[in-house]
């Protein structure tokens, strides 16, 4: 009698291990097409593909005129201009350049339309380090250094922020770089 029991209990353990296996098996198809993975990783830009009915206008262009000048009004070439977009209290680098030898960097690029205000760094020294300049008709203008002008229009809003100056080494007391010493 125990051993009718044992062999009982032995083939329904068998029986159950067998049906709960069967149902790990694959029932989806998709898995197939993608070497067994159901959401493959994509490599090349080219994979990536998007609906048809995507909107792809959530960005619009806007105009970027951005001056550097000395005291004279006189150009200043080669300043890099780095240009952040503010999204609450993110700030995120959206691209950089190189002002041309008119003193002049002209770029146009997209953004999203809830983006209402762009931050504009330099590292020149004598510049403001940082300036907000709000973008108004998709166009955002902006003049680094030159003579003061008094501006009666108040509707363009510029916050400038303390200068921050990046030294290329270290240096003494008497002003000689101190790797030489």
């Amino acid at each position: 009698m125990k051993l009718l029991k044992l062999k009982f209990y032995q083939s329904t353990g068998i029986i159950l291990t067998a049906l709960l296996l069967s149902s790990f098996a694959k029932t989806d198809s998709s898995e197939d097409q993608n070497d067994g993975q159901l959401y493959p990783e994509i490599t090349k830009m080219a994979d990536v593909t998007a609906s048809s009915d995507f909107n792809r206008s959530l960005s619009g262009e806007v105009q970027f005129y951005i001056q550097t000048l000395d005291n004279d009004n006189k150009p200043i070439s080669g300043v890099r201009v780095d240009n952040y977009k503010v999204t609450s209290d993110l700030e995120r680098l959206h691209f950089s350049g190189i002002t041309n030898y008119n003193g002049d960097f002209c770029t146009r690029h997209p953004l999203p339309p809830h983006v209402k205000e762009v931050v504009k760094r330099n590292n020149y020294v004598g510049f403001a380090n940082e300036a907000i300049t709000p973008i108004e008709a998709k166009w955002v203008k902006y003049r680094f250094g030159g003579k003061a002008v008094k501006n009666k229009s108040t509707d363009q809003r510029v916050q400038n922020y303390n200068s921050v100056y990046k030294y290329i080494g270290t240096y003494n007391s008497q002003g000689a770089p101190k790797q030489w010493i």
